[in-house]
C-alpha cells in the first residue's frame, strides 16, 4: 500500500471516529447543551469532579427556578444526582471564588424563571490572598466560548463515555436508579430520619483519612485579611437579585471543629467575626458555622474529608432555610436544626457575642482538634 493511500485510510478512520463521537454526544446530550432531549434527564449522573465543565452549560440552558451556589461544600453537601432536577440546579463549583459564583448567578438570571438563590458563603473565599481553583476554561465557559463548548460537548471522549453511560442507564430504566435520584428536593422527612439513623449506627470515620488535607487549610487562614472586593461583589449580586424580585438565602455552612480550630489557632477568629458582621450588613443569613454540637459530631461529616458534611445534613439545612417542616425528621435532626441561627443586622452583635462564648467554652488545649492543628501549624 502506498504511503498516500495509507494516509488517506488513516484520515478516513479518524474522521469516522470523530463522526461517531460527535453524533453520539449530540444525540445523548449528556451536558444538556442542545435543545433536544432524546434521553430523559432523570438518567443523567453528574460526577462532582466535572462540575466546572458542566455547570456553565447547564445553568444557561436549564433556566432553574431555584439555584444552589457555593463551593464544594454545596457540591457535596446538597447534591443533585442529575445536577438539575425539578427546576432546582446545584451550580456549586469546587474552590469557587465569589466572582465565579456571581457569574453563575448572572447566567441563571438570563432566564425568566429564576425565583430563588441559596448561596453557601465561605469565609476562606473572602481572604485578600485567596486564589481559588478558577481557571481560564471555567471563565471561558461562563463567558459563552462557542469553540470550547464544541470541544467539551461534541468532540470530547469524556462526554462520549458519559453519553454511553447515560444511554445504558436509560435502557435499564428508573427501577435501577439509586433512590436519591428520584427524591424531591429537599428530601422528605422520613428519608432524612432513616438516613440519620443509619449514619449514627455506621462506623466512625478513619481519623487519618478524615483529617487528610488539614494542612492545606492552614495557608487559607494564616495572616487572614478580609478583602473588600468580594464583599462588594456579593453586595452587588444580592442587590441585583432582590431588585429583580429573586429571593436570596445566604447560608454559612457547617464547619467541623478541626477547621474552627484552624481559624482560631491561626489568629483568624476576629476576622471571622468581622466577616459575619459585614455579611449581616448586606443581607440576613443562616449561620451553622460556629462551635456547636454539629461541629464535633464526626459522623455527620463525610469519611473522606472533615470539610464536607453529609447530604442528609444539607437537606435538613435546606428544609430549615426554606421554611419547610422538619418535625418528623427525628431526634437526631435536632443536632443540625439547633446549629442554625438566623442572623440580621439587628441581631448580629448578640449572635457574635454568643459565638465568642461558645468558642471560649469549647476550647480545650488537650482535645484532639486543638492538638492536631497545633502540630501542623508552623512554629
Amino acid at each position: 500500500m502506498s504511503p498516500i493511500r495509507r494516509l488517506r485510510m488513516m484520515l478516513s478512520y479518524l474522521f469516522g471516529v470523530l463522526a461517531i463521537v460527535t453524533a453520539v454526544n449530540w444525540l445523548a446530550n449528556p451536558y444538556v447543551v442542545w435543545s433536544h432531549r432524546l434521553v430523559d434527564g432523570i438518567y443523567i449522573n453528574q460526577d462532582p469532579s466535572t462540575e466546572r465543565i458542566k455547570v456553565p452549560y447547564r445553568v444557561r440552558v436549564e433556566q432553574p427556578t431555584t439555584l444552589l451556589v457555593g463551593s464544594s461544600r454545596m457540591v457535596y453537601g446538597m447534591p443533585i444526582e442529575q445536577g438539575c432536577r425539578d427546576h432546582v440546579c446545584n451550580a456549586g463549583l469546587s474552590g469557587a471564588s465569589v466572582d465565579e459564583i456571581a457569574s453563575v448567578v448572572a447566567l441563571a438570571r438570563q432566564g425568566a424563571l429564576l425565583k430563588r438563590v441559596v448561596w453557601a458563603v465561605d469565609f476562606f473565599a473572602f481572604n485578600k490572598s485567596y486564589r481559588s481553583l478558577r481557571d481560564a476554561p471555567t471563565r471561558a465557559r461562563l463567558d459563552g466560548d462557542t469553540a470550547l463548548l464544541v470541544r467539551d460537548t461534541l468532540l470530547s471522549t469524556t462526554a462520549f463515555e458519559e453519553s454511553v453511560t447515560l444511554m445504558v442507564a436509560a435502557t435499564r430504566g428508573r427501577g435501577r436508579l439509586p433512590p436519591t435520584a428520584l427524591l424531591p428536593i429537599p428530601w422528605p422527612e422520613g428519608v432524612i430520619r432513616d438516613t440519620l439513623e443509619q449514619l449514627v449506627l455506621g462506623r466512625a470515620p478513619d481519623e487519618s483519612t478524615f483529617t487528610r488535607g488539614l494542612d492545606e487549610w492552614i495557608p487559607l487562614y494564616t495572616d487572614y485579611e478580609l478583602a473588600p472586593t468580594p464583599l462588594d461583589v456579593l453586595r452587588d449580586t444580592v442587590f441585583q437579585l432582590q431588585a429583580a424580585g429573586v429571593a436570596v438565602v445566604l447560608v454559612l455552612p457547617p464547619l467541623h471543629q478541626y477547621e474552627l480550630e484552624t481559624i482560631r489557632q491561626t489568629g483568624a477568629w476576629h476576622a471571622f467575626q468581622d466577616w459575619k458582621r459585614a455579611l449581616a450588613g448586606i443581607a440576613p443569613y443562616w449561620d451553622y458555622s460556629g462551635y456547636n454540637e454539629l461541629a464535633h459530631t464526626d459522623w455527620l461529616f463525610t469519611r473522606a474529608c472533615f470539610c464536607h458534611f453529609h447530604p442528609v445534613v444539607g437537606n435538613i439545612i435546606l428544609r430549615q432555610v426554606l421554611s419547610e417542616d422538619c418535625t418528623q425528621c427525628g431526634d437526631l435532626a435536632h443536632i443540625i436544626l439547633k446549629a442554625g441561627t438566623y442572623v440580621d443586622a439587628t441581631s448580629v452583635e448578640q449572635h457574635l457575642d454568643h459565638e465568642d462564648a461558645l468558642m471560649r467554652a469549647s476550647f480545650d488545649p488537650g482535645s484532639r482538634y486543638a492538638q492536631l492543628v497545633s502540630r501542623i501549624l508552623p512554629h
